[in-house]
């Protein structure tokens, strides 16, 4: 049977430290070991460490067996006796190392589909980057991820969700451009220089 209880895998160089609870102890050590190796740990303090003092220095000491019940409370009490150093968070909280199985993932994805935002929360999202201002180099990214992309024709769902968010919107009556509003194009478009006009056949 699985031993459920309190870790800590120590730093034997500085004996700094880093405090988790699991309901399978050696299976938790695995998957640290696992993600250490390959960079992948989702703590930066511990990755970091890892990667610079390497394997052979870290050790894996179970600190108390206790019941599934009563982990979170007994890994509260470790990190607020010890203190490590490699802990992000202050406090216990985990999902006690347990992976989520295939069928739970899947019922939440299915639970998700179809999900909008409300128009408060699409208000709060706007407000939130009106005035950002992608930097140089974000936007040679961008420019870059998009060249040679070729956008095909509206799938005929999409054309008909179109249809329908349009159906009895009205337009208003048609206002011909102002003179300033002329003069404004005018000088936006001062010194450019448009290609031979393409004539559209008939």
């Amino acid at each position: 049977m699985a031993q459920s209880g309190i870790y800590e895998i120590v730093n034997l160089v500085n004996g700094k430290r880093y405090v988790g609870s699991s309901v399978d102890l050696q299976a938790r050590w695995k998957v640290h070991l696992r993600k250490l190796r390959t960079g992948r740990h989702h703590n930066a303090h511990l990755r970091s460490a890892f990667a610079k003092y390497g394997e052979s220095n870290f050790s894996f000491v179970i600190l108390e067996e206790c019941e599934r019940e009563k982990i979170i409370d007994r890994e509260q009490s470790a990190i607020d006796a010890l203190k490590p150093e490699y802990n992000i968070a202050p406090l216990a909280g985990s999902i006690l190392g347990v992976t989520l199985q295939e069928e739970v993932k899947d019922r939440i994805r299915a639970a998700n589909i179809g999900k909008t935002h409300t128009s408060c929360a699409r208000a709060k999202m706007s407000a939130a980057k009106t005035g950002t201002k992608h930097s140089a180099e974000t936007r040679a990214k961008m420019s870059a991820a998009h060249k040679g992309k070729k956008k095909g024709p509206l799938s005929e769902a999409r054309c008909k969700q179109i249809s329908e968010n349009q159906a009895g919107k009205k337009r208003g009556p048609y206002k011909p451009r102002t003179a300033e509003h002329s003069a404004a194009i005018a000088a936006a478009l001062t010194g450019k220089k448009f290609g031979p006009r393409k004539n559209k056949a008939a």
